[in-house]
C-alpha cells in the first residue's frame, strides 16, 4: 500500500494552518495509469502536472469536468486529512502518521504487505527524526515503512493528494462564517 502525502496552507481566525492531505491507494501504478487516462482525455500533456492550484490554465467548465473525474478516484482511495494550527509541516505530518496508524487500527492491511509514504518535498525537513517518530508507534505497520520525498511531478499519487488537500482547503473556507 501507498500513502502519498501534500500539503497546503489556510489562514483561520487570523493564523496561518498547514493541511495535510494523503491519499492511500493499493496500486499506485494504476493511479499512474487513470491520471494518465484524464490527462490525454482533457488534452494535457502527459508531463503537465494536475494540482489544485498553479496547473496549467483550462477553462472553467473543463476543469469542472476534471474535479469530477479526479474525485472519482479519490473514491477508489483512502483519503486522510490533517489540518494543524502554524506552518510546522514535519509536526503536521506525525499527525498524519498516527491518522494512518489508527486508519490501519481499523482496517488491517496484510501482514507482510509493503507500505510506502511518499512525501512532497517540502514537507519532511527531518527525513531521519520521522523516521524515528515512526518507531514509536510500534506495533503498527507504519514502523516499517518505507518513507519517499519527491517531486509531485514525479508521482500522480503525490498530484492526487495535491487535489484532495485543495478540496480540503476550499470545504474549509467554504465552511467559515462569514
Amino acid at each position: 500500500m501507498l500513502f502519498a502525502v501534500d500539503d497546503s496552507e489556510i489562514n483561520t481566525e487570523g493564523r496561518p494552518h498547514t493541511i495535510l492531505a494523503a491519499i492511500g491507494v493499493e496500486n499506485a501504478a494504476s493511479v499512474e495509469t487513470a491520471l494518465a487516462k484524464l490527462k490525454e482525455e482533457f488534452g494535457l500533456l502527459p508531463t503537465d502536472e494536475i494540482k489544485w492550484n498553479g496547473m496549467k490554465p483550462v477553462p472553467q467548465q473543463k476543469r469542472e469536468a476534471l474535479s469530477h473525474e479526479l474525485l472519482g478516484i479519490l473514491q477508489k482511495s483512502i483519503p486522510l486529512v490533517v489540518i494543524s494550527e502554524g506552518r510546522q509541516k514535519q509536526t503536521a505530518a506525525k499527525r498524519m502518521a498516527t491518522q494512518i496508524t489508527d486508519c490501519f487500527a481499523a482496517h488491517p492491511i496484510e501482514t507482510g504487505e509493503r507500505l510506502d509514504l511518499v512525501f512532497d518535498e517540502s514537507i519532511l525537513s527531518h527525513e531521519s527524526e520521522y523516521a524515528d517518530f515512526l518507531r514509536t508507534l510500534a506495533p503498527s505497520s507504519i514502523v516499517s515503512a518505507t518513507l519517499g520525498i519527491l517531486h509531485s511531478h514525479q508521482s500522480a499519487a503525490i498530484q492526487l493528494a495535491d487535489v484532495w488537500a485543495g478540496f480540503n482547503r476550499l470545504l474549509t473556507d467554504m465552511s467559515r462564517p462569514v
